[in-house]
């Protein structure tokens, strides 16, 4: 159940990927932009309701009420608008100024991923027998692409510009291009990719995939695919685009099956390996950090417990910071002083300056192991979603744990978005 949960959520994240960084609206008068509240909307089973969670106060507000629980969610660019599906049978659009949720009628069976164009005009709803396109502002279906469902999964990206959107087929291993402009498909890249997403650059101009023979450059103006750069990366945890755009970091298998941890230098959609680092010679899974300063990147070792500090510059691998955690997944706050790890019921605080495990807060429950971090946009404020029933907010600044918030089910993740009116 654990993996097919991660899976949702990051295929939640693919599909909110537009949306997470808000718009901040204008003064009246052409003043300076004023900041508007930053809500977190909560995915969860076992209930009807979209939690909201104003993360100013860190209290829940009114929730907005659907047919059944949500597992999947975009905003639309500019944060007044959301689709949510819930229970793989429905999709709704959200007016996220009011609250108020109306179903999307003609979407089809079986809905399960969603995101938004660029320019937040069209929903795309993946179906288990085609991509719909539906037009936001009247809801009404705009194009219906046909495609087969597989259970090993698709995944789908939309480009942060321009007109491009991309479903990767895991099970065939095809890459579906569509123009969003159009609601045609312009083409299609039979690519031995993993299971594992894409990234896009800062500009959106490329869209890097890892496969089997290396890491593979797709130019989303053309649709077409660079030849692919060894080394090969797959199965190992996804890639990690530094700042800027100018490096991207995968972990895949070197020899004799250890981890490995590469670094691409991007020009222009060309990736030029740096280095490689062995990080655990036993193998594993591995999840990826980038500090603030841009030094350092830290990697999860699973079978070993612990953190590796990988310098950003040489590869150079520092001493193991001990967490006693599988460490599925990391992330290091804004203020840089705190990296934090999870497991299935714990969340190890790191201080990066010692390189010393400070705490470890526990979070889960007997009943319900599951605890998921996300922080929110800045990195202010890091979240632990505990399946249980509560959210636990954590502070970057001190790298202490706040009271638990209740929440409606079994929440699975968080999307965040700015609110067009105070909540």
């Amino acid at each position: 159940m654990r993996s097919v949960t991660q899976s949702a959520a990051v295929f939640v994240a693919i599909a909110a990927g537009l949306a997470v960084t808000g718009w901040p609206a204008a003064a009246a008068g052409g003043g300076p932009a004023v900041r508007r509240p930053l809500i977190g909307y909560v995915l969860a089973g076992g209930t009807s309701k979209l939690g909201r969670l104003d993360t100013a106060t860190d209290r829940m507000l009114r929730p907005v009420t659907l047919s059944t629980a949500p597992d999947a969610m975009a905003i639309a660019p500019g944060d007044r608008a959301a689709y949510v599906l819930t229970g793989r049978s429905a999709g709704w659009a959200v007016n996220l100024a009011t609250g108020r949720a109306v179903r999307v009628l003609g979407v089809g069976p079986g809905p399960y991923q969603v995101a938004f164009s660029a320019d937040g005009a069209t929903a795309y709803v993946l179906t288990r027998r085609a991509l719909v396109a539906v037009d936001v502002a009247t809801r009404r279906i705009l194009a219906r692409i046909p495609q087969a469902f597989e259970l090993d999964g698709q995944i789908l990206q939309v480009a942060p510009s321009g007109h491009a959107l991309f479903l990767d087929n895991i099970a065939t291993e095809v890459v579906t291009e569509v123009n969003t402009a159009t609601n045609t498909v312009v083409g299609k890249l039979r690519i031995h990719f993993c299971y594992e997403a894409g990234v896009f650059s800062p500009d959106g101009r490329w869209l890097y995939l890892p496969t089997f023979s290396g890491l593979v450059a797709v130019n989303t103006v053309t649709g077409a695919a660079r030849p692919p750069v060894s080394p090969g990366h797959c199965g190992v945890g996804p890639l990690l685009l530094a700042p800027g755009g100018k490096a991207l970091y995968a972990p895949g298998s070197g020899a004799r099956g250890a981890t490995v941890v590469t670094r691409f230098d991007v020009a222009a959609g060309r990736l030029t390996p740096a280095w490689t680092t062995s990080v655990d010679p036993g193998g594993g899974g591995a999840a990826m950090a980038y500090d603030p300063a841009g030094s350092t990147l830290y990697v999860s070792t699973p079978l070993l417990r612990s953190v590796v500090p990988v310098s950003t510059a040489t590869g150079a691998a520092g001493p193991s910071i001990t967490d006693h955690l599988p460490g599925w997944n990391l992330v290091v706050g804004r203020s840089g002083r705190y990296l934090f790890a999870t497991d299935d019921q714990t969340v190890a605080v790191i201080n990066i300056a010692a390189s010393l495990l400070v705490r470890t807060l526990h979070l889960g429950s007997r009943l319900n192991r599951f605890v998921f971090l996300v922080a929110g946009p800045g990195r202010r404020q890091v979240f632990a979603v505990a399946n249980a029933g509560w959210l636990v907010p954590i502070s970057a600044a001190d790298g202490r744990a706040g009271l638990r918030i209740q929440t409606p089910g079994q929440p699975q993740t968080i999307i965040f978005g700015r609110s067009p009116s105070r909540p």
